[in-house]
C-alpha cells in the first residue's frame, strides 16, 4: 500500500529529455507556446494596419505599392499557427513556431531584397530584419538545437534565396559582387551562432530548473494546482515510472520562522508517518515524504483519475440519494482506521473527498489530506471562549466545522469529523452549504448555534431515514451524534439505499463523464487552508 517514509532531504536529476522537448520542463514549453500565440496576435495587428495603410493613404502616391499577396500570406500563416497553438502538444507547437519563424523570414527576405542587394550603391545598405528575427525568435520560442538550428540556417539563407530569384527573375537586376555579397550575408551568419548559443543557454537553465524540481526519487512534471500554502504537481517516479502527486508547503506560508522549521519538520514527519500506516483502501496513499533543498516540505502521494465532491456538486448539481448513501459509507471506512488509530482529519470537507475510477471500480471514495498540514497540539488543550483566531483558519474550514471546533469547549475526538461529513452530505444533496453567510464570525457562529434547515426543505423528495442520519450528523452535542464512523457506516447500510446506486447506473455515469474528454485530477487538495 505505502512504502517507508524517507525523511532525508534529497534532489535528483532526471535525464534530459524525459519530458518535454530536449531538456525544457513542459511548463516552459508551455509558456513558449502562449508567447507564440501573443505573436501571432501582434503580427495580425501589424499587418491589418499595413493593410488599411495601403488602401487609404499610400495608394493615393504609390499605386503600384498596393499589393497584398505577402500580407494575404503572412495573416493566413498567421491564423493557422494560432489555431494549431489550442490543438496541438506543447512540443508539436514548438516545432509548428519554427516552422512559422521560417516563412516570415522568407516574406522578410522578399520585402527587403530588392532594396538591399539591388539598390544604386550610393543609396547605401539597409540592414535586413532576417538577423533581428533569427536572434529574437529562439529566445520567444526555443526548441531542441537541432531544429533550432535548422530553422536559423533556413531563416538566414532566405536572403540570398530572393536575391537570386530576383536576379534570374529581372532581367534588370544582377547579383552583387562577391564582397558586397558577403557584407550582406555577415549579419545573418553571426545572428545563427549567437542563436545557437542563446538555445543553449536556454537548455542548460531548462535542466537546472528540472533538476531543481525533482524532489525525492520523484520528478516534478507539471503544476496541477496552487493554493494559500502551496503547489501540487504530477510527478513521475525518477526508476518506477510511476506517477504521483506531490504536494509542496512552504514553511514561509506556515508562518514559520527559521528558529522552528525543525519542530515544524518534526511535525510533519510523525504525522506523514501516522498517515502513512493507514490501510485503507478509502484512504490516500502516502509515498514519501521529506524536505527540499530550499527548505520547501513535500509528500507524495497517489494521482489519481476522477474528481473532487465539490467539483462533483459544482459541475453536476445535487446528486441521488442513493449516491450519496454509497459515498459517505466509503468515506466512513477511512475514517473508522483513522480514528481508531488516533487520528482526526480535522478538515472533511467536498473537496478533501475524491471520487475515482480505482482498477475496475468506479465511483471510488478516497478521502485527502489527513492533518499533515494541521498543529495537532492546538486540539490538545481546551480554552475558555470561542476560538475564532488566525490558527483555526488553519484547523478547519469555515463552512464545514464542528461546533465544538468553534467554542473549544473539549479535546476534538472523531465526532467532529462526522459533524464535518454530515456538511458534506448536506453539500451534495442540496448542492448548498448548511449555513449561507459571507461573514466568517457569522458562519462559525452559526456552526456552533444554530439549527440547520432539514435539507428537504431545500430539495423536496429525499428519503426521510437518510435526512435523519444527516441531521443527527449535525446535531451541536458530539454526544447526540453517531459515536463512530462504524456506527455511521452501518447506519447507512441498513437503510438500503447504497445498494440502489448499483455498478451499471455507476459505469453510465462515468461514461458519460468521459465522453467528451478523460481529466487526471490532482489527489490532494489545493486549497490548503
Amino acid at each position: 500500500m505505502t512504502s517507508p517514509i524517507s525523511l532525508e532531504p534529497r534532489i535528483t536529476r532526471l535525464p534530459a529529455g524525459a519530458t518535454g522537448t530536449g531538456s525544457l520542463p513542459l511548463d516552459l514549453l508551455e509558456d513558449a507556446a502562449r508567447r507564440l500565440r501573443a505573436l501571432c496576435i501582434v503580427i495580425t495587428v501589424v499587418v491589418g494596419l499595413n493593410l488599411i495603410a495601403d488602401r487609404t493613404f499610400r495608394a493615393a502616391f504609390l499605386p503600384a505599392r498596393v499589393e497584398f499577396g505577402e500580407d494575404l500570406v503572412v495573416l493566413s500563416a498567421t491564423g493557422l499557427v494560432f489555431w494549431l497553438t489550442y490543438k496541438l502538444s506543447p512540443r508539436r507547437i514548438i516545432d509548428v513556431g519554427l516552422a512559422y519563424a521560417v516563412l516570415l523570414a522568407a516574406v522578410f527576405a522578399a520585402s527587403t531584397v530588392p532594396f538591399n542587394w539591388f539598390v544604386d550603391p550610393e543609396v547605401g545598405y539597409v540592414w535586413s530584419p532576417n538577423a533581428v528575427w533569427v536572434l529574437v525568435f529562439p529566445v520567444m520560442v526555443p526548441g531542441t538545437m537541432g531544429r533550432t538550428l535548422l530553422a536559423a540556417v533556413l531563416a538566414a539563407a532566405a536572403e540570398p534565396i530572393a536575391a537570386v530569384y530576383f536576379a534570374w527573375s529581372v532581367d534588370a537586376w544582377t547579383l552583387p559582387s562577391l564582397g558586397k555579397a558577403a557584407s550582406r550575408l555577415w549579419p545573418n551568419i553571426l545572428a545563427v551562432v549567437v542563436a545557437l548559443g542563446i538555445t543553449r543557454a536556454i537548455h542548460r537553465l531548462g535542466e537546472k530548473i528540472q533538476a531543481a524540481r525533482a524532489v525525492g526519487n520523484y520528478h516534478l512534471v507539471r503544476q496541477l494546482g496552487e493554493g494559500g500554502m502551496g503547489q501540487v504537481w504530477e510527478a513521475t517516479h525518477r526508476l518506477l515510472a510511476r506517477r504521483a502527486a506531490v504536494k509542496l508547503i512552504s514553511p514561509d506560508a506556515l508562518g514559520a520562522k527559521a528558529a522552528n522549521t525543525e519542530k515544524l519538520f518534526r511535525r510533519f514527519e510523525r504525522e506523514a508517518q501516522a498517515t502513512a500506516q493507514l490501510h485503507s483502501p478509502h484512504t490516500i496513499g502516502v509515498y514519501d515524504f521529506g524536505v527540499a533543498r530550499d527548505g520547501t516540505f513535500y509528500y507524495v502521494m497517489e494521482l489519481l483519475d476522477g474528481l473532487d465532491l465539490h467539483t462533483l456538486v459544482t459541475e453536476n448539481g445535487t446528486q441521488p440519494p442513493e449516491r450519496v448513501a454509497h459515498i459517505l459509507i466509503q468515506a466512513c471506512h477511512s475514517l473508522a482506521e483513522a480514528h481508531e488509530r488516533g487520528l482526526i482529519h480535522r478538515d472533511i470537507k467536498p473537496a478533501n473527498i475524491f471520487l475515482c475510477r480505482y482498477g475496475l471500480e468506479t465511483d471510488f471514495v478516497k478521502v485527502l489530506d489527513f492533518g499533515l498540514v494541521k498543529p495537532r497540539e492546538q486540539d490538545d488543550k481546551p480554552s475558555s471562549g470561542p476560538k475564532l483566531t488566525q490558527q483555526q483558519m488553519v484547523t478547519g474550514t469555515p463552512g464545514f466545522i464542528a461546533p465544538e471546533a468553534v467554542m473549544s469547549e473539549a479535546p476534538l475526538d472523531g465526532r467532529a469529523d462526522l459533524y464535518a461529513l454530515g456538511c458534506v452530505a448536506y453539500w451534495l444533496l442540496t448542492a448548498r452549504e448548511v449555513f449561507q453567510h459571507n461573514s466568517l464570525m457569522a458562519m462559525l457562529m452559526s456552526h456552533a448555534n444554530q439549527a440547520p434547515t432539514p435539507p428537504s426543505v431545500h430539495v423536496p423528495g429525499i428519503p426521510p431515514d437518510l435526512e435523519a442520519v444527516v441531521l443527527a450528523l449535525l446535531e451541536k452535542d458530539p454526544a447526540a451524534r453517531p459515536q463512530t464512523a462504524g456506527d455511521l457506516a452501518q447506519r447507512l447500510t441498513g437503510l438500503g439505499l447504497a445498494t440502489e446506486w448499483t455498478e451499471a447506473k455507476r459505469m453510465a455515469w462515468w461514461q458519460l463523464r468521459s465522453a467528451p474528454s478523460g481529466t487526471t485530477m490532482p489527489a490532494a487538495s489545493t486549497e490548503l487552508i
